[in-house]
């Protein structure tokens, strides 16, 4: 072997080599994430299945839901979340309607907030309760909205 051909096999064999480490850094080193938090709903019984759909008043016009929150950030967040009961067509995110109620805790990172939701309907119609999440802002010192909402449509019937 001459030495132009030693000189391209050295070549050839430190790009194997070195298209290796590359390979094995990329594989072993994770993306970045974007930093989010998340809203969801499951029913009564902790899952994403039996939502109330046909409610009857008098009879089954109080239901639960269960709300989670999933903090993502990379950093310590105050959450509030704001529960909003309209007829079908409230428009959302943000609904422009009052809150009926609202929860609020610190969520550390990577924490998640479960927790349940009684609701009562006393009127007949087509409804819809929506779920806001909302974030401490603290250089302007008031919540702002994530952009992040859940919601159920149901109907409620006179017995």
């Amino acid at each position: 072997m001459g030495d132009e051909e030693k000189a391209i096999a050295v070549a050839v064999l430190s790009a194997i080599i070195i298209l290796a480490g590359l390979l094995a850094y990329i594989s072993l080193t994770p993306a970045p994430q974007k930093p989010f938090v998340s809203l969801y709903l499951l029913d009564s019984e902790k899952k994403a299945e039996n939502y109330p759909q046909l409610l009857v008043l008098g009879e089954n016009n109080t239901f639960l839901l269960w709300v989670g929150v999933e903090n993502f950030m990379g950093r310590i967040e105050h959450c509030s979340v704001l529960v909003k009961v309209g007829d079908r067509m409230v428009p959302v995110d943000p609904s422009p309607i009052e809150p009926v109620k609202r929860f609020e805790k610190v969520l550390l990172d990577k924490e998640t907030w479960e927790f349940p939701v009684t609701m009562t309907v006393n009127q007949s119609g087509e409804h819809r309760i929506i779920f806001e999440l909302w974030l401490f802002d603290e250089l302007e010192n008031v919540f702002s909205y994530s952009g992040s909402w859940c919601s159920r449509r149901f109907d409620v019937i006179e017995s």
